[in-house]
């Protein structure tokens, strides 16, 4: 193990269901920020009410490295282990955070040993994701510029790229009537009318130069009322049928200062 597999690799991670009612993999409910302080933010897809079904964020460490080889033999390194020379298309690193900030099919924030995976299979990146509460294998990393997901995480954010009206993005599934509205200077109002939620804030560029913007957000009129911090970033995902185009998405995350509620905002245009 080297320096580099102490900590999660920075960047965003995209994972896919299987959609068996439309006969396709088109279904990226699954995403991953690792920023530049080894922060990670993991979320899936929302409830009707707008909650995240699984949210978690910590700063995750290293707890092991397993290979595969040619003949099928398994080896684990650990911490104290020394590096070992392996195939890099059959390395698993497992991270793992005994105290992450954890939601389920709601806004509220309990703590929860949460442990994830990052490997690849036939030089495939993936990442598996895992707690008491929640299952999940993403299919990859998100892609690089040039395709039609066109997210470039280590570009600086651009308040231009996400300026504009919003409305929340839930596939196929019923939504909150949430809109939001982003100005040119980053400002951001809107609205949850399911809930009663009014939001105002400011989203700026991460100082890191990294391709995320860091968020401060005030709700009122709701039980979700409070002060809150966390970060936002934007991709083209593909559309619920594949038929070569993509859908702009902003992905808001957002946890009070309590530490007790989180506000997730996945928005779409």
């Amino acid at each position: 193990m080297g320096i580099a597999d102490a900590f999660p690799k920075q960047g965003f991670f995209l994972g896919k269901e299987p959609n068996f009612a439309n006969l396709d993999f088109v279904f990226e409910r699954y995403t991953q920020l690792v920023l530049e302080n080894g922060e990670t933010w993991i979320a899936n897809d929302s409830t009707a009410q707008g909650n995240p079904t699984f949210f978690a964020q910590g700063a995750f460490t290293f707890q092991s490295q397993t290979f595969t080889s040619i003949t099928n033999s398994t080896v684990t390194t650990t911490t104290t282990a020394t590096t070992t020379s392996v195939d890099p298309s059959s390395v698993r690193t497992n991270f793992a955070n005994p105290s992450a900030l954890v939601a389920a099919n709601s806004a509220t924030l309990g703590t929860g040993s949460v442990n994830f995976a990052v490997g690849s299979t036939q030089n495939i990146p993936f990442t598996i994701v895992t707690s008491s509460l929640y299952t999940d294998v993403s299919g990859r990393l998100a892609p690089s510029p040039g395709s039609r997901y066109q997210y470039e995480y280590d570009k600086p954010a651009n308040v231009a790229d996400i300026t504009g009206a919003w409305v929340f993005n839930n596939l196929e599934k019923p939504a909150p009537q949430v809109t939001l509205q982003v100005s040119g200077t980053g400002s951001l109002s809107g609205r949850n009318a399911t809930t009663g939620c009014a939001y105002s804030g400011a989203l700026t560029p991460r100082p890191s130069g990294k391709n995320v913007f860091n968020v401060a957000l005030t709700v009122t009129g709701c039980a979700d009322a409070g002060d809150y911090a966390g970060v936002s970033y934007s991709f083209l995902r593909e559309k619920v049928i594949i038929d070569g185009t993509s859908v702009p998405v902003l992905m808001l995350f957002a946890i009070n200062t309590a530490k007790t509620r989180v506000v997730n905002l996945q928005m779409a245009r």
